[in-house]
């Protein structure tokens, strides 16, 4: 019990951090309400983990546990959703290659590309929280950063 009180905790905690990061991006809020009503299910192995998504206007709703039925059922390991997340073409990892995907195909196809479009001025946000005068340094090493990584699932 303790535990799925400390995971269901920890799961509030990342969806209000999420739901924060997206508010900085409109476009991607106004896409993820577009689908509205409907059910993903992300089946993760190693670790294991089932998480239901339930996008709409304010972000993602993150359950581990819905009584709705998955509308798109993605299963993978961790490693191929993180890949598939930092990739220049996420069909990289859909569609057979590391991702099995059950359900709705369209519907797997609009929320990855959503996904990959998500863009959030990490300058400008970094500055409401530290002055603009560190943040510039900080947002150039995390774009630095996010260059290897891209580089390193690449290769």
């Amino acid at each position: 019990m303790a535990v799925q009180m400390l995971s269901a905790a920890l799961l509030g905690s990342a969806e209000t951090s999420l739901n924060k990061l997206l508010q900085q991006d409109p476009v991607t809020l106004q896409r993820l309400a577009a689908l509205t009503g409907k059910v993903i299910c992300l089946q993760i192995s190693q670790p294991t983990l089932s998480l239901t998504l339930h996008p709409g206007p304010n972000g993602l709703d993150l359950l581990l546990h819905s009584e709705s039925p998955a509308d798109l059922t993605l299963s993978g390991a961790a490693q191929d959703f993180i890949q598939m997340a930092s990739s220049e073409n996420s069909t990289d990892k859909l569609f057979g290659k590391g991702i099995k995907i059950s359900g709705d195909t369209g519907l797997a196809t609009t929320f990855s590309s959503i996904l990959k479009d998500f863009s959030i001025d990490w300058e400008a946000w970094l500055g409401d929280r530290v002055g603009d005068t560190l943040a510039h340094p900080l947002a150039g090493f995390f774009v630095l950063k996010s260059s290897n990584l891209d580089a390193y699932n690449t290769a």
